[in-house]
């Protein structure tokens, strides 16, 4: 549709993201400045449809849907009848959607449930309630299912089905879950299998699935909200509810709709039938393609017929007689609306660099040119064009100028031009740095007949040869080398200027600049592709096989001639309509597109330059007609994306730029002003700019390569080579560029034999065909591609990336604790003991010393002891001036010592123990330490009064004295001075 608004001439606008909010267009759009709106329904959300109904404009509520003239088909719907168990008596819901939550399928489940409770028991009733529910992540509702079959009795009385088992009659037999599916067969045999359709939304903008269940013939129980209400007529076509939102009311109403629609009835057959049939002529009334083509066409042909009515009186009358032009009028034929339209995946990919762009004016150029066709060849840049004014003389037809970038002068070409040639709109293409290919153009001036004449310039000789002529005449079409060998010629416009061209042709073309016989037909282009003016170069993105031809900047149209039939060749008023599609051809793949520019680009093939084999720079150009540029966009083939780079010191379009030794040269064209929206056709220019490329397009200022002689495609430098040292071409080393090329080539290689991609998560095929790295976010054309990829750094520093993301949020669980089982033993009692209390007459220091006696201690065993302060046990009150001194061996009870809160000695040789496995005695010595003597009180010499202790107590008759009794046992070491004295 846009591409033949483009073609009748009408203004237009087209906002591809209308899932933004509302208020992000209400301030930039000014309905008072259309005629019409015109809004496909099939991608239209509520609030577009609300706010277009605010603005009072027209527009149309129309959609396209392929459906069969008979409904039900007999032999789909016994197919899918049968994969559910479901017979003609059976009563089958459908419900065709995602599920999301604003689809509200949840609440159906729950209503669902409450029908098949009261169905199950309708007087008279024969068969089941069955539900259907078809789209994707369906599955995952069984959960919810299990949930409301839960307080559900699964044998409910069957109503005369024989054979039918408890099972048969539980809810979760009655609903059947189906994952979303391709196959168009299956989804047109569920609705040829269901009986009612119901759609429990939210809201919806344009239901599809609703048109094409009426299409069915399918009464539709539908919610009351969005465009839906344009699609279902309550009463007529279907039954309307209030959407989820409402709560009770909505399942209510919903509720009530099932059942009255139950075909197990005589009343609910009759009416189910009634609404199916209504809404089955209406989906085929309004809603086919025929129809929405036709009432497109008749509001766009109005729209037309009233822009030419304003250029009538604007006195820019379209054609004889005011009325349309023949070929803008024959734009508007049937089957129109099959143009090519941008889809999201074709948007494109800008990026903002900021590079330093520092540009110095020349003197003027001695000669004036605009829309050039310019081709680079060593040193030299030469330009091609039938109107060059060389100081200020007459126009110079067929001129070949040239300028030596290292000089800066200029000459004039001296060529024995054939008469045949096309004076305008030809198309070249230099092949070897030497023979310069020209084909096409126009025979006269202004709007002349084209011409199917085809030539070769040899640029040493200056002599020019006929080679084989197109096969049609054509308008400037576009022409290229791809490869070493073979010419390609495409698009253009018609005879009539104004059809886009398709045909592509080919030429063998050998070193010495001869070519083959013939032209060969290769693939066409995609339908409405075609148009003049375009840029095309040879790319070949990294990871590639194979070069491509990148074709953009086309104008769909061009002046017609006013009377043609009756000679008259005088130009009409000129409308120029360009695109931003970015398509490419290669052999193996033929024509594929890539992402948008980012605005289209017109007249700027005579400065495109090419950046090594994936990357070229543009300069300035025509956005739209009337609105000229000064941005330098930078493509990456291999990375499809466009990058802002600088601006050019003016706004132009059809100048010529060259580059040599990393300093681009920019000169002559066509000037804009007022920021470029005041373009006059025919204001030429001499001015010459000349700038250094920036350190990111040089490697730091490093270039390490001169210019290519001989280059083939006309290209001064290669981008990829320059960023090398060393790596001249045919100085016979390998660089390190190409060694990094040749060894990803060997990895992809080695991933294609070793690497299962069935096993790659990040690995996807989108619906484009084209594969996806979903951790990188980047598109490859091939398996090889994204296996080469893969290898790289950036995806290995992704899953670095991820892997210590993933490390980092993943929960941290506790070590399980290793549980030690709890040994029971019968206790036998409590040991005998003997404490004895020690003081130290030197120090002041005090201690005691126990012995533990454990004659039936087990065999292999040794008794353990610890200290425990008085808050940890539960025997008696707590108190901070004692603590706990306790026993354990087995099999005897533990045992605790009530002892003074002092702080133990814990030099090891006053604290020590002593196991005596002979006597079965277990000795433990406690010193503390010394008390501390009050501030400003000296302590007393020998701490107390020395005075004599009583005798220690006897051991038991028989148990003998323990040894080191009154010291430190053997080979603990001996005592410290003063230990076991009298006075202790």
């Amino acid at each position: 549709m846009e591409h033949q608004l483009e073609h009748a001439g009408i203004t237009h606008s087209l906002d591809t993201d209308v899932q933004r909010h509302p208020l992000s267009h209400s301030t930039t759009v000014d309905p008072a400045s259309f005629d019409v709106v015109v809004v496909n329904t099939i991608v239209t959300f509520h609030w577009l449809r609300q706010q277009v109904e605010f603005w009072g404009l027209t527009f149309l509520r129309k959609a396209v849907c392929k459906a069969s003239q008979q409904w039900p088909l007999a032999n789909l719907r016994q197919h899918f009848r049968r994969l559910i168990n479901a017979t003609d008596n059976d009563y089958v819901v459908l419900t065709v959607s995602s599920n999301t939550p604003h689809k509200g399928l949840e609440r159906l489940l729950a209503t669902f449930a409450r029908a098949w409770q009261q169905a199950n028991s309708l007087p008279g009733a024969r068969g089941r309630l069955m539900l259907v529910c078809l789209g994707p992540d369906m599955p995952r509702l069984e959960a919810e299912i299990a949930r409301l079959s839960a307080p559900l009795q699964p044998d409910i009385k069957l109503n005369n089905i024989a054979g039918a088992t408890k099972m048969a009659g539980s809810l979760q037999a009655a609903i059947h879950l189906f994952e979303a599916t391709d196959n168009s067969t299956q989804r047109l045999g569920w609705y040829a299998a269901g009986d009612v359709q119901v759609l429990n939304s939210k809201c919806e903008s344009f239901g599809r699935v609703t048109v094409e269940g009426m299409a069915a013939s399918l009464p539709q129980l539908a919610t009351t909200c969005g465009g839906t209400l344009d699609i279902v007529q309550d009463g007529l076509t279907g039954l309307l509810h209030p959407p989820p939102t409402a709560g009770e009311a909505s399942d209510t109403a919903l509720l009530q709709h099932i059942l009255r629609l139950d075909r197990r009835t005589a009343a609910g057959r009759a009416l189910a039938e009634r609404l199916g049939t209504a809404g089955c002529g209406r989906a085929h009334a309004e809603f086919l393609p025929q129809q929405f083509l036709d009432a497109s066409e008749a509001l766009v042909q109005q729209v037309a017929d009233g822009a030419a009515a304003a250029d009538l009186a604007a006195g820019l009358a379209a054609g004889p007689g005011g009325s349309l032009t023949p070929g803008a009028a024959a734009m508007l034929r049937s089957g129109w609306a099959a143009a090519f339209m941008p889809t999201s995946a074709n948007q494109a990919r800008v990026t903002q660099r900021n590079m330093q762009w520092a540009w110095d004016e020349r003197s003027p150029a001695p000669l004036m040119a605009a829309d050039s066709m310019a081709f680079q060849a060593g040193n030299k840049l030469y330009i091609l064009n039938n109107n060059v004014r060389f100081n200020d003389s007459v126009a110079v037809p067929h001129a070949l100028a040239a300028v030596d970038l290292g000089s800066w002068q200029w000459q004039n070409e001296s060529v024995d031009w054939p008469a045949d040639l096309g004076k305008t709109h030809a198309a070249a293409s230099l092949s070897g740095g030497r023979h310069l290919f020209i084909v096409a153009g126009q025979e006269g001036d202004e709007c002349s007949p084209p011409t199917a004449a085809a030539h070769r310039l040899d640029l040493k000789t200056l002599k020019a040869q006929a080679i084989p002529k197109l096969p049609e005449p054509r308008y400037s079409p576009s022409l290229a080398m791809l490869g070493d060998s073979r010419l390609h010629v495409f698009g253009g416009l018609l005879p009539d200027r104004v059809t886009p061209a398709r045909e592509h042709w080919s030429l063998h073309v050998d070193a010495d600049g001869s070519t083959g016989d013939a032209w060969v037909t290769e693939p066409p282009l995609p339908e409405y592709v075609g148009g003049s003016h375009a840029s095309v170069l040879e790319l070949q993105p990294q990871g590639d096989a194979e070069p491509a031809l990148y074709y953009w900047g086309r104008i769909s149209q061009e002046s017609q001639a006013w009377d043609a039939a009756a000679g008259n060749y005088s130009c009409t008023a000129n409308r120029e309509w360009g695109d931003a599609a970015l398509w490419s051809f290669s052999l193996r793949r033929g024509w594929r597109r890539h992402r948008d520019l980012p605005l289209p680009l017109l007249y700027a093939a005579g400065c495109t330059i090419k950046l090594g084999q994936d990357a070229t720079l543009v300069v300035g150009g025509q956005h739209y007609d009337g609105w000229l540029s000064r941005t330098l966009w930078l493509y990456n083939a291999t990375e499809d994306s466009w990058a802002r780079v600088g601006h050019a010191p003016g706004y132009s379009r059809g100048h010529v730029c060259g580059l040599l030794n990393g300093r681009l040269f920019m000169a002559l064209g066509q000037l804009g002003q007022e920021k470029g929206l005041s373009y006059q056709p025919g204001l030429s220019v001499r001015r010459q700019f000349v700038a250094t490329l920036p350190p990111e397009l040089t490697n730091e200022g490093e270039l390490g390569t001169k210019q290519q002689q001989g280059n083939s495609r006309g290209v001064a430098m290669s981008f990829l080579d320059a960023r090398e040292h060393g790596s001249k071409p045919g100085s016979g080393f390998v660089s390190a560029q190409q060694e990094a090329v040749d060894r990803r080539e060997r990895l992809r290689r080695l991933a294609l034999e070793t690497i299962d991609l069935s096993k790659d998560p990040y690995f996807m095929r989108n619906h484009l065909g084209q594969y996806e790295c979903r951790l990188c976010l980047t598109l490859h054309t091939n398996e090889g591609n994204y296996l080469a990829h893969t290898q790289g750094k950036r995806h290995q520093q992704n899953l670095a990336k991820r892997a210590a993301r993933e490390a980092a949020e993943k929960p941290v669980v506790p070590a399980p604790q290793r549980r030690v089982a709890i040994k029971k033993t019968v206790r036998i009692g409590r040991p005998g003991y003997r404490v004895t209390k020690q003081f130290d007459g030197e120090t002041g220091a005090r201690g005691l010393l126990f012995q533990i006696e454990y004659p039936e201690i087990e065999e292999g065993s040794k008794p353990r002891h610890r200290i425990m302060s008085s808050y940890e046990q539960r025997k008696e009150p707590w108190s901070k001036e004692w603590q706990y001194l306790l026993f354990a061996a087995e099999p005897y009870e533990v045992v605790a010592f009530k002892i003074p809160s002092y702080e133990v000695e814990k030099h090891p040789e006053r604290l020590f123990t002593h196991w005596d496995p002979d006597n079965k005695v277990y000795s433990l010595q406690l010193p503390f330490k010394p008390p501390q003597a009050p501030a400003g009180r000296p302590a007393a010499p020998g701490g107390v009064p020395p005075q004599q202790l009583p005798p220690p107590p006897q051991m038991p008759p028989g148990m003998g004295r323990p040894p080191g009794m009154g010291g430190p046992p053997p080979g603990m070491g001996g005592p410290p001075p003063g230990w076991g004295r009298p006075g202790w």
